[in-house]
């Protein structure tokens, strides 16, 4: 079974980075389920590999709950020299959706065959993404006959709080 979970770039880093004192607390709290919600992910179910797309070389959640837990942990995303070498925009995101649409399946495939390739089929995983990957990855999971699931965090009330609390203090 392959454990997709869709999370918010901004939130992944094991630090805090809020200056807001209110906002500060809310981070905590968020950061603090999401590290109980992915130990409890991997020790519950076993889960022999996780993958995270994430900054190179980023202090993550997910990053220090898998040593923690001495589970095999890898970055799936796609190195910046990988995506010039396939003509991808630093800025592609303001390309409009065609492009958007054309870097997410390049990514995604990329992200698919380094977890396969270091995790194989068999076993379970982990794997920490932006939530707009979700669909794509599942997909391409599925296809190859592995059992899904799928949960977005960022529809998630508790992890809304932070971007209502960040609204109603603009």
């Amino acid at each position: 079974m392959v454990h997709l979970l869709g999370w918010d770039h901004n939130l992944q880093d094991y630090e805090l980075i809020e200056h807001d004192e209110d906002i500060r607390k809310i981070e905590y709290s968020i950061k603090d389920k999401f590290y109980k919600l992915t130990t409890a992910i991997i020790s519950k179910n076993r889960i022999r590999f996780v993958g995270e797309e994430c900054k190179r070389g980023a202090k993550t959640i997910a990053r220090i709950v898998a040593g923690e837990l001495a589970c095999p942990y890898d970055e799936i995303d796609m190195p910046l020299e990988e995506r010039a070498n396939h003509g991808i925009a630093r800025d592609y995101q303001l390309s409009g959706a065609p492009e958007v649409d054309r870097v997410y399946k390049l990514r995604e495939q990329y992200m698919f065959d380094k977890i396969t390739s270091k995790s194989g089929f068999d076993g379970e995983k982990l794997i920490v993404c932006g939530a707009e990957h979700l669909k794509g990855l599942a997909a391409r999971f599925t296809s190859h006959g592995q059992i899904v699931h799928v949960r977005d965090l960022t529809k998630e009330d508790w992890l809304k709080k932070i971007y209502q609390v960040k609204f109603e203090k603009l």
